[in-house]
């Protein structure tokens, strides 16, 4: 026979704040209560400490109505059936809380709930611009032209911000970000509409970047440059790397192992879609090999050893999320003076991915074997990869036609 649910206030590692937790048949889901002091475990387990005290004293109530409901459903308890009836008692009436209003407020709950820490420090990202525009904004002030506002402020600000202009393609991720909080916020019930569905004349979908991959000329310029310091070797090196890899991204590569090293092959799955469980084998090749010794260590006896050093020290997700962020920012300045150099268009870590996947297509090599080799769930992805054949594919036509009237 079932029981019914308990309650219980517990502490919250992700935001440091009190939470009410209520678990059924060992299922545990955390709810907001309208305390939004912060505090560290061992102020929270130490009830005699005033601002202790004062967190339970403001939790009490919420407490009390999530027992109450949970009393009163029984057998008969759903988590759906919960929130709604807590959220409605919580909130009392229809009325919204001034502290659950506030936009900052919404964005800390939808963010500590989030798995990974990448995905985190994306919306995080995209919430202090908001908070840049307006550190008190409140959810129900928001608006179409409010929205336009924060578009224009973003667009304004961000070489002060980030030392650079962003692209097209990051403002629509900061605002995708700012849909799904938004959206959030009416499955509570604390606004009627999401401001961030249907922004006026601003698509929120990615632009496809028709020339990611290199062209052959490109390509050809680039192997035969011959670095003029190590900033650029290093450079050089990793984005060959990657392109050998089958488009391997470089935190990918950083987070290597000799335990992924077997027999011939290299053997991984990518953080970015690791629980899809999809494991990409790719040939060790001698160049690949060559690079990987030039900068680490292959030892068969130390499994649990990076491959490369970069990695090393990082004992966090977080640690290693920054430290990946400033290899990649590395590499990034090393091809930006190589595509100086060589007079091509200024390439980055990207553009090796989607110049494996054009080199692949052209060996006649199926989207399906892509896909796999790029460790891709979805064959969409992949082909969103394989657009950039656009003008590949126009200048091979060009000079085959061409070549026609040569014979």
């Amino acid at each position: 026979m079932e029981k019914g649910a308990t309650v219980k206030l517990v502490y919250d590692p992700r935001t440091k704040k009190a939470k009410v937790r209520v678990t059924y048949n060992r299922q545990p889901r955390l709810f907001s209560t309208l305390c939004d002091i912060t505090l560290t475990k061992a102020e929270f387990d130490n009830v005699k400490l005033k601002i202790t005290k004062s967190v339970y004293a403001e939790c009490d109530e919420a407490v009390k109505i999530a027992r109450q409901i949970c009393e009163k459903m029984g057998n008969d308890f759903s988590f759906s059936k919960f929130k709604k009836l807590y959220h409605e008692q919580l909130y009392g009436s229809g009325q919204i809380s001034s502290v659950l209003d506030r936009f900052e407020t919404i964005a800390k709950n939808y963010i500590s709930n989030l798995i990974t820490a990448g995905s985190r420090s994306i919306y995080q990202t995209s919430v202090n611009w908001v908070l840049r525009y307006d550190k008190n904004i409140r959810i129900s002030d928001i608006d179409q032209d409010t929205v336009a506002s924060i578009i224009s402020f973003i667009k304004e600000n961000s070489k002060m911000y980030t030392g650079k202009e962003l692209g097209e393609n990051s403002i629509r991720i900061y605002l995708r970000s700012l849909r799904a909080i938004a959206g959030s916020a009416v499955r509570d019930g604390i606004v009627k509409v999401n401001p961030f569905a249907h922004i006026k004349g601003q698509s929120l979908s990615s632009i496809t970047r028709e020339k990611g991959a290199l062209s052959d000329a490109e390509l050809s310029k680039f192997l035969q440059y011959n670095p003029c310091n190590q900033k650029e070797k290093f450079a050089q090196d990793m984005f060959l790397l990657s392109l050998l890899m089958c488009g391997a991204n470089l935190g990918d590569i950083c987070a290597l192992t000799n335990s992924n090293i077997i027999g011939d092959e290299i053997q991984f799955s990518r953080r970015k879609t690791r629980k899809s469980n999809i494991v990409i084998s790719l040939p060790l090749i001698a160049s690949v090999k060559s690079i990987l010794l030039e900068y680490g260590r292959i030892d068969n006896n130390k499994p649990n050893e990076y491959i490369l050093p970069f990695l090393s020290q990082c004992t966090t997700e977080d640690a290693i999320r920054n430290r990946v962020h400033d290899i990649v920012r590395r590499v990034n300045k090393g091809l930006k003076s190589i595509s100086q150099n060589i007079c091509i268009r200024h390439i980055t870590t990207y553009n090796a991915r989607h110049t494996y996947a054009v080199l692949a297509q052209d060996s006649n090599m199926t989207t399906e074997q892509i896909q796999k080799f790029l460790g891709h769930a979805s064959s969409r992805t992949t082909q969103v990869y394989l657009g950039s054949l656009t003008q590949r594919v126009k200048d091979k036509n060009r000079s085959m036609l061409e070549g026609l009237t040569q014979r």
